[in-house]
């Protein structure tokens, strides 16, 4: 078998460095954490750069109906004040 060339003990050590990064079992402080730390927040800065989201926001006025932030009978947001005056 070809699984015979290699050295168990670096396929062992191997194995608990990867079960340990994915239950997140390191000290606070050492650098195995330090790193996992630092990936974590690389992806997040870097990932709107690599990923396209389109997730722009919406341009115009929002539109009126079912979606209202508010209760018109209310009428205590500028939304509302604002429609109410132009009546």
């Amino acid at each position: 078998m070809w699984t015979a060339c290699l050295p168990t003990n670096n396929m062992h050590a191997i194995w608990r460095v990867i079960v340990r990064t994915v239950f997140w079992s390191y000290e606070r402080g050492t650098w195995p954490y330090d790193i996992a730390v630092a990936a974590i927040v690389l992806f997040v800065m870097l990932s709107p750069y690599v990923i396209h989201f389109n997730d722009q926001p919406q341009v115009g006025p929002t539109p009126h109906g079912s979606s209202r932030p508010c209760d018109q009978a209310q009428a205590t947001c500028r939304c509302c004040i604002s429609s109410l005056s132009m009546r």
